[in-house]
């Protein structure tokens, strides 16, 4: 689990539920083994679940709930085996993938440059309940910003694009 600002305003918090042990070479693929930590994708989306404060922001001096929680989840990560057969499908009896899950805290105050702020979790992830960053958007890495070099001449000193309509320069 980790915690990312995406803007000054989304909070982005990343939760790894396992991996698969695949089968080697001579091995049945009914060997792999699902190690597996499930989010509780209900308590997962309830604001209240997180809080967010600092101790150096005056607009976070107390926990404050997210005002909305959005969700992508997606496999990363799957078993090879079958346990039965059903009506031409296969059927497994146990967990036979792994999800990540991406959650966006979108917070009631923009976060300040330099200032530190602490997200809780309660008892979502295995490895923690609170996480600390310190926010600097010259410095954070957002999964926000996407850029495309096609189209840039190649030897030009400076290439520019545009986030929410401020100019960013990439070197």
């Amino acid at each position: 689990m980790d915690v990312t600002p995406l803007t000054d305003r989304i909070l982005m918090l990343h939760f790894n539920e396992g991996h698969v042990i695949h089968h080697q070479r001579g091995q049945s693929r009914s060997d792999e083994k699902v190690i597996i930590s499930p989010l509780d994708t209900e308590a997962a989306s309830r604001p209240f679940t997180y809080s967010v404060r600092s101790p150096d922001d005056e607009h976070y001096s107390k926990a404050q709930a997210p005002l909305q929680v959005g969700r992508k989840s997606k496999g990363t990560d799957f078993a090879w085996f079958v346990d039965k057969w059903e009506n031409g499908h296969a059927v497994n009896t146990r967990p036979d993938h792994t999800k990540e899950h991406w959650i966006y805290l979108f917070i009631p105050e923009p976060l300040r440059r330099g200032k530190t702020y602490l997200v809780g979790t309660e008892s979502l992830a295995s490895n923690g309940s609170e996480w600390k960053f310190v926010f600097d958007e010259s410095k954070c890495r957002s999964e926000a910003i996407h850029v495309n070099l096609l189209g840039y001449v190649p030897s030009a000193p400076q290439k520019f694009g545009l986030f929410r309509n401020v100019p960013a320069v990439f070197h």
